[in-house]
C-alpha cells in the first residue's frame, strides 16, 4: 500500500488563555511562528468557574490534493483515507491521562502571524483568538474644505513631505505653504493637484467638490506615521476614527489596517 505525505503549509495556536496576572486573557497573543502547537483545556484555574482553551489552526495545500487526485496519483474519493499525523512536543507540563480531540474544517481564510510567545501572548498578530486576519491597507482622510475662514488650514506630514494648506494670503512666501483661493471647490481641486504633482509618493489625493479624499501611498497596519491636523494645533493619528468641525474646516480620518474578526471568537 503506498502511502503519500502531505505538508502543512502554515499553523497557529490561538488562545484566550489568563496571563500570569489570572485576571488578563492573551486573546490577542500570536504564536504563528512558534516551533510547537498547544492545544488545551484548563478549568477553574483563575476561580470557580473560569475555562481557558487553546486551539490549533493548520492548513494544508487543498490545490495539490485535487491536482494529485486529477492526475492520478491518489485514488478517488471514497478510495483513499486521510490521517493527521503529529508528535509530541517534550514539555514540563503534566500530560493528561485522556482527552477527546476535535479537528473541523476552518470556514475563513487566516493569517499565520510572526508572534512567537506562548507563555505572556505578548506577540499581537494575526490570527488569535480574535482575529482572522489582519489585511494592511493604506490609511485615508476625508476633509471638506471651507473657504476664506481664518482657521481654514489643512497640516499634511509624511515620512518625507510637509505640506501646509491655508485659504489666507501670507506675505512671505514659503515653499511648504500653498494659497488655495476664495472658491471651496478651488479650494479642494488644488489640494489635491498639489498633492498628486509633488515629488514625494507619501501620498495620492482626489477632490470631489470641496471634499479633498488623501490616501496614503504604501499600506500598513495599525500606527502608520502619516498624520494629518486641521489648524496648527489638533492633530489627528490615522489610526484613529476621530473627526473635527474647527474654524470652518471639517474631516473624518481613516486607520491603515482591516481586521477581519472570526464571527465567533476562538474560530470559525
Amino acid at each position: 500500500m503506498a502511502i503519500k505525505k502531505y505538508f502543512a503549509t502554515k499553523d497557529n495556536t490561538i488562545t484566550n488563555a489568563f496571563k500570569a496576572n489570572l485576571s488578563t486573557r492573551g486573546v490577542s497573543g500570536n504564536m504563528g511562528q512558534s516551533d510547537v502547537l498547544e492545544v488545551f483545556s484548563i478549568y477553574a484555574q483563575a476561580n470557580t468557574s473560569s475555562s481557558e482553551l487553546a486551539r490549533v489552526l493548520i492548513q494544508f495545500d487543498t490545490t495539490d490534493m485535487s491536482t494529485d487526485r486529477t492526475n492520478g496519483t491518489i485514488p478517488a474519493s471514497g478510495s483513499v483515507s486521510f490521517y493527521l499525523r503529529m508528535y509530541d512536543a517534550v514539555h514540563a507540563s503534566t500530560t493528561p491521562k485522556d482527552f477527546t480531540l476535535v479537528a473541523s474544517a476552518v470556514s475563513r481564510s487566516w493569517e499565520e502571524g510572526l508572534g512567537l510567545d506562548m507563555e505572556d501572548y505578548t506577540d499581537k498578530d494575526s490570527s488569535n483568538w480574535l482575529y482572522a486576519s489582519d489585511t494592511d491597507i493604506a490609511a485615508s482622510a476625508s476633509i471638506t474644505v471651507r473657504a476664506n475662514t481664518a482657521a481654514n488650514t489643512i497640516h499634511l506630514t509624511g515620512s518625507s513631505t510637509n505640506y501646509l494648506f491655508t485659504s489666507i494670503d501670507d506675505s512671505t512666501p514659503d515653499p511648504n505653504k500653498f494659497h488655495i483661493g476664495a472658491n471651496a471647490d478651488a479650494c479642494a481641486t488644488n489640494i489635491a493637484a498639489i498633492i498628486n504633482t509633488s515629488a514625494s509618493a507619501d501620498f495620492s489625493a482626489n477632490a470631489v467638490s470641496d471634499v479633498v479624499h488623501i490616501t496614503s501611498s504604501a499600506a500598513g497596519s495599525a500606527g502608520n506615521s502619516d498624520s494629518l491636523s486641521a489648524s496648527v494645533t489638533t492633530v489627528f493619528d490615522i489610526t484613529g476614527s476621530d473627526s473635527v468641525t474647527n474654524g470652518g474646516l471639517s474631516g473624518t480620518f481613516g486607520g491603515g489596517s482591516n481586521y477581519i474578526l472570526w464571527t465567533s471568537e476562538g474560530g470559525d
